[in-house]
């Protein structure tokens, strides 16, 4: 024999179905946003990589600038060259900037990540 208050039938079940749905919607967030970090640390680390060895190679900068942004294709971030920065500094080295942006399409909402990645020569040791 069960013994129940009016008030409270089905009060469990739609705590749940709240639970499950905020559930999903953390998961799918996740699911389009992960990715986007992901790509951009890598090519972050790109960034470094070529300043790192902008002497070494003797890579002009117009050079740099050409191998990054096909990086950034290659990882299909929306850039464009102009956003790519490539200063030559003294002995060889160079200073990068770039900065972008990444439009994140969410049920009925869209996000915009920005970032600003930069690196030197000199910083990169």
């Amino acid at each position: 024999m069960r013994h129940t208050r009016p008030g409270e039938r089905g009060g469990t079940r739609l705590k749940f179905f709240l639970a499950l749905l905020l559930t999903a919607a953390i998961i799918y967030t996740l699911i389009r946003i992960v990715p986007v970090y992901v790509k951009s640390y890598d090519f972050q680390d790109t960034v470094r990589t070529e300043a790192r060895f902008a002497g070494v190679n003797n890579r002009q900068p117009v050079e740099i600038r050409q191998r990054l942004f096909q990086k950034a294709q290659e990882l299909g971030l929306p850039m464009r060259p102009e956003q790519i920065v490539v200063v030559p500094v003294s002995r060889g080295g160079v200073r990068i900037s770039v900065s972008y942006s990444v439009p994140v399409q969410l049920i009925g909402y869209t996000l915009t990540l920005n970032f600003q990645t930069a690196a030197d020569t000199a910083s990169s040791y």
